[in-house]
Parts: structure tokens; sequence; C-alpha cells
């Protein structure tokens, strides 16, 4: 059946008003996004809080977080959690895992951990990593759900497989220990290097006290040495004093084979040279 012209003249007309609408909504967004990016969280919150009221997740989000974060004004968590749940009921990813965050920490409203795992299984449905995080930690604690250690991998392997340093680290620790998932060294050692590659200093801890031990390989002090010094240069407890214990051990050709592979991966030599870490 073809539209009668009538009909269409409308739809064309309503089509425009929308597109003007549309266009105006994202140079307001930009006009706040330049605000925020300028550390002026005021305006940012201001020209955000208009197009949250028209609807618009995307700003409901922003001035949630802008909220929570206490930027513009004093934190605020209720209201932070009101304008997430407006966005989750959109479906706005990032909103919906964060409202279930709320609910699991009490921040804004009552601690509900049912409530966040519904939240966190939303997203995670719809694949994204965070939330597949937050609920893989809910099944392998048992906090707002029956503990399901399988459960937990499966959901840290589907996040760590986009790349989630964090569900990497937890899925290393998984296989370590032997928990939902068969005790595999290997595989253990595979999602740890994944997740200090992806720049999680923890990581980078964990990772080079297994290069030190060796754990069923032989021990590779240059790596450990690395991977110490990355951990100690982001502020881990203890990092640098491994890192200096270790430096004492390499021969000249080791230090030499770690400021090779500290240049190849593009760090700061400084922070990564052997004789720097000893010289103190």
């Amino acid at each position: 059946m073809h539209p009668r012209p009538q009909a269409f003249t409308i739809g064309v007309l309503g089509l425009v008003t929308w597109l003007a609408w549309a266009a105006a909504g994202r140079a307001d967004n930009a006009a706040a996004e330049a605000a925020y990016d300028k550390g002026d969280y005021v305006q940012a919150l201001t020209l955000w809080l208009a197009e949250a009221r028209d609807g618009d997740a995307v700003a409901q989000y922003n001035v949630a977080t802008l909220y929570r974060r206490g930027l513009g004004g004093a934190p605020n968590p209720v209201a932070a959690a009101r304008w997430y749940r407006l966005a989750a009921e959109q479906g706005h990813l990032d909103s919906q895992t964060n409202l279930g965050r709320l609910y699991l920490s009490g921040d804004g409203l009552p601690r509900d951990p049912a409530q966040a795992s519904d939240w966190f299984r939303r997203a995670a449905d719809r694949d994204f990593a965070p939330a597949q995080y937050y609920l893989a930690e809910l099944y392998r604690t048992g906090d707002g759900v029956t503990i399901d250690p399988e459960t937990a991998v499966a959901l840290h392997r589907a996040a760590a497989e986009q790349g989630l340093p964090e569900s990497a680290f937890q899925l290393s620790r998984m296989y370590r220990n032997g928990e939902g998932v068969a005790r595999d060294p290997r595989e253990a050692r595979k999602w740890l290097v994944r997740a200090a590659v992806a720049g999680m200093p923890e990581a980078a801890h964990a990772l080079a006290g297994l290069y030190l031990s060796g754990e069923g390989e032989e021990p590779d002090l240059v790596r450990a040495y690395l991977w110490s010094a990355l951990a100690a240069q982001a502020g881990i407890a203890d990092a640098d004093e491994m890192r200096e214990s270790i430096a004492e051990r390499l021969t000249p050709e080791q230090r030499d084979e770690a400021r090779r592979l500290a240049a190849e991966s593009g760090k700061a030599l400084e922070s990564l040279d052997p004789d720097k870490a000893t010289a103190q």
C-alpha cells in the first residue's frame, strides 16, 4: 500500500524537525564535552542536564557520573542513581553496569546484591565486558546469587577475551587455584600475561613473582625484573623491593637483555634500567 501524499509530507516535516532537534542535541553534548575537557564541570553539568531532561541516555549517564564523582558540585549518590536508572532503562550499558555497582555498594540507594546482579546481567547478556566482570564476581563469591564458580569462569573468560584485564587476572587466579575449572598453571600464566600486558599493575607484580619462581618452568630473572619495575612504577607495595633484589642478581648480559626488552616495549629506559635500580 502506497502512502498518501499528505501523510508523506507530514512524515518529511517530522523527520526534518527530528533531525534539527538531534543536531541541536549533538551540539549541546559537544559543548558539554568541551567544557568537561577544560575542567569546567559546572558548565558541563548544566549543558548535560538540559539534554538529560530531554531523554538523552548518554547525557543522563554523564550527569549521573558527575553527581557520583562530585564534579560540578558536592557528590550526590542519590541523584546519580536516579540518572543512571533513567539511562539504564533505555538500555545504556555503562549505566546498567554503574547502577548495579551502586546497588552493590549501597551508595545512593539501599544495598541490594540481587538487584545488582539483575542490572549486571542485562548488560552482560549483550556482551558488555565490565558487566560480565561484576556478574562473574557475584557468582564467584555468592553475593546476591547462588555461588557458581563455573559460571564465574565463563563470564570472566568472555570479558577477558574482550581485553578486560581485571577478568583476565581473576581467570588466572581461578586456573591457578582450580576454582570452577581444573587447575592449570599454563592457562593461569597465559591469562596473567594478558592482564599484565593490558596494563594492570597487580598483574604485573604477580607475573614478576611467577617469572622469579619459575613455577613449573625455568625462572626468568630478566622478565621478572621488568615486570617488577613496571609494578613498582605504578606504586604497588613491595614491588620496588622485589625490583631491587632482582637487579642485584642480574648478570651483565641479563642487564643488556633487560634494556633491549624495555626498548622494544616502548617503556622509558630510565625507569626500567637495572643499573639505576641498584645505584640508589
